[in-house]
């Protein structure tokens, strides 16, 4: 018996091994892809650190907003000049609000923020994950950036702020994910804390910069989720350095670059869903919802175009007010769990 049960516990762990990922640079990122995320503010807890997790997030229901990552060429970034070792700009079409991004063998760095033309730069470079990264992985580093505006009034010339943060990063733990995005993803966990102190300078005209105040140092942590499958952050939860809550969000869908080869689909699906007629010109019919669910519909840019509860049975989608053109769905039950998601083609 002895031998029988020394022989269980090596498989065991072997198996338990297994199940621990690593995360390279491979990981991130397609060219073209985007990767649309939901925000939600009903969530009071991020689970537990340490080995063999199970995160269940499928209460992440109540969505505030969504937002589209969009990577490209670091080139089409309207200040691509001023970082040429950028290699991804993630942002915008125009090319002029988004962050310039730096994905190399080793990590994954954030040059700088360009809002409206306003760039805020990271000096050092701001380290967002190292590359292999596996439970236990960590790192410590700092960084500065400058924002300044100019005012014209009130005899100033200009105001400016600059924050300091120093930061660290750990692989807290490792286990499975489910979201309403993703189902029982294998993924590992980092705990991201940055501490930050901004301080406030003034110009008035024809004077040089005078210090002005400076707030007292705040902690904010980051859990961040991330699997070997997705190329974007699973999950995000945002707190203070006492744990509380203020912020969360997870990947809900992929939209594929090139839009041509259907969605990232989910690890579990409703066969019996079908959407017909494809391509249609007046209505989309979805059959066979088997509960009560959330309809979601994206256009090829991210853009959210419908965002509708459905009732069990069937349910018709009139087209009268969508372009000729290709658009992504998704089918997901009240309970959060993502049930169907797919591609239908609108031909006017």
């Amino acid at each position: 018996m002895k031998k029988i049960t020394l022989f269980s516990l090596s498989l065991i762990s072997v198996l338990s091994l297994k199940a621990q990922i690593t995360i390279n640079s491979s990981g991130f990122f397609n060219l073209g892809e985007k990767y649309i995320s939901h925000h939600v503010d009903n969530v009071t807890s991020f689970g537990g650190s340490g080995a063999n997790q199970i995160w269940d997030f499928t209460s992440w229901t109540n969505q505030q907003y969504s937002d589209t990552l969009s990577p490209r060429a670091a080139s089409v970034g309207l200040n691509y000049s001023s970082f040429p070792s950028s290699n991804l700009f993630l942002g915008d079409s125009l090319g002029q609000n988004g962050v310039y991004v730096n994905l190399s063998a080793t990590e994954l760095d954030m040059l700088a923020y360009d809002f409206n033309n306003q760039v805020f730069t990271f000096s050092p470079p701001f380290k967002i994950l190292s590359f292999p990264s596996s439970y236990l992985t960590s790192y410590n580093s700092f960084y500065s950036s400058e924002f300044a505006a100019f005012v014209g009034g009130g005899g100033l010339d200009s105001v400016k702020a600059i924050d300091s943060v120093t930061y660290s990063s750990i692989i807290d733990s490792w286990g499975t994910i489910t979201t309403p995005g993703v189902s029982n993803v294998n993924c590992i966990r980092q705990k991201f804390t940055e501490v930050k102190t901004t301080t406030q300078y003034v110009k008035p005209v024809g004077q040089p910069w005078t210090f002005a105040s400076q707030d007292n140092a705040t902690t904010t942590i980051y859990y961040r989720w991330f699997s070997d499958t997705e190329k974007s952050i699973v999950a995000e939860v945002m707190t203070d350095a006492f744990n509380q809550i203020s912020g969360a969000s997870y990947l809900f869908l992929t939209i594929p670059a090139g839009n041509s080869n259907g969605v990232n689909e989910p690890k579990k699906l409703e066969s019996d869903i079908t959407v017909f007629p494809n391509p249609a010109a007046d209505k989309i019919n979805i059959a066979g919802v088997s509960q009560a669910s959330e309809l979601f519909v994206y256009d090829i840019n991210g853009k959210l175009m419908e965002a509708t509860v459905i009732k069990k049975g069937n349910y018709s989608l009139s087209l009268s007010n969508y372009s000729k053109g290709s658009y992504f769905y998704a089918i997901k039950p009240l309970n959060g769990n993502p049930i169907n998601k797919g591609k239908f083609t609108v031909a006017k």
